[in-house]
């Protein structure tokens, strides 16, 4: 019995370790975050510093960098094969880094996204990040540059399961 207990626990825990991790901040009531803080969310522990606050806006709730360097960290998880978000800026010629860290070690620039022009309606992003069997992995997004919005951001385990 007791060892039927521990292979359906280790069946569980593999099964939760290859799922995706999503977050459209639709749970975020209020929220602005000057210095670092960490936010409860349904996918997890996110960081948020520098100016990041909570935007709703035609009834979408995203994240607004609003000021120069804001950022917003996923929380960890193993073995990220990409990651995808929506964003659009208010104003031209916009930039968002996109970096990773794995562990406690230094965030590595994956991509730069410019944002040329202004736009009301939300574009998409996808970037692999080839951290297929990394432990521990974290993304950050930082606004360069503010005036930037960013939602449903999406970590795709590499991991191919039947759902």
């Amino acid at each position: 019995m007791k060892k039927l207990f521990f292979l359906a626990l280790s069946c569980l825990v593999a099964g939760m370790a290859h799922a995706d991790l999503s977050e459209d901040f639709n749970s975020l009531t209020s929220g602005s975050w000057a210095t670092e803080t960490e936010v409860q969310l349904p996918s997890g522990t996110w960081t948020f510093g520098g100016g990041s606050q909570r935007n709703s806006s035609n009834s979408v709730v995203s994240i607004k960098f609003n000021s120069n360097n804001a950022y917003m960290i996923t929380p960890a998880m193993d073995s990220i094969a990409s990651i995808e978000f929506k964003y659009r800026a208010g104003g031209s010629n916009k930039k968002v880094e996109i970096a990773y860290r794995v562990g406690s070690g230094e965030w590595q620039v994956a991509d730069t996204l410019s944002i040329t022009s202004s736009s009301g309606a939300f574009s998409s992003y996808s970037r692999t990040l080839g951290t297929d069997s990394a432990l521990a992995v974290r993304v950050r997004i930082k606004g360069l540059t503010n005036n930037v919005y960013i939602d449903d951001v999406v970590l795709r385990n590499p991991v191919q399961r039947s759902e």
